[in-house]
């Protein structure tokens, strides 16, 4: 090891906040990073960290719930998303993905929701509709580049309305 390979492992150490995680630069038990990522779109890891609720958000949010939307929120960020709405129990949830906070919960049925890159319909996936996206399968876009659940459901909540 070189001196100056030495003295910046010695500086990781003081930089490190306490209680963090050391990150190896090897792979874990010879995995590349594709292989890592696609254990991740198939809910074979998790990334450990759970969603919690927004500050001011009325809806209290069950265990059950923290669990799913916790692995729905690893699913949308394995793809890239930032904002997901996951529709779950016929209720929506929108959970921002960089801070892992559920920051809207509201009936499925009400007004549109602004902002989000992602939907998950965990409804329909129960249902067992055919084009309904499952935790595992590619919920952001069919092949126009459009998430067809949520045209769906958008086209549903226009009708409704």
């Amino acid at each position: 090891m070189s001196l100056s390979a030495a003295l910046l492992q010695r500086l990781a150490g003081l930089a490190s906040p306490a209680g963090s995680v050391r990150v190896s630069a090897t792979p874990a038990q010879g995995m590349d990073f594709a292989s890592l990522l696609s254990k991740v779109e198939q809910g074979q890891i998790s990334s450990g960290t759970q969603v919690t609720s927004a500050r001011g958000l009325a809806h209290e949010l069950s265990s059950g719930e923290i669990a799913t939307l916790s692995k729905a929120a690893d699913l949308a960020e394995s793809r890239g998303a930032t904002q997901v709405a996951v529709r779950m129990q016929g209720m929506m949830y929108t959970v921002d993905i960089g801070v892992r906070q559920v920051t809207s919960v509201q009936p499925a049925n009400h007004e549109p929701l602004l902002g989000i890159d992602a939907l998950i319909d965990l409804d329909a996936a129960a249902a067992g509709a055919a084009q309904a996206p499952a935790i595992g399968s590619d919920p952001l876009r069919s092949q126009h580049g459009l998430n067809q659940t949520l045209r769906t459901i958008l086209t549903a909540m226009k009708s409704a309305a």
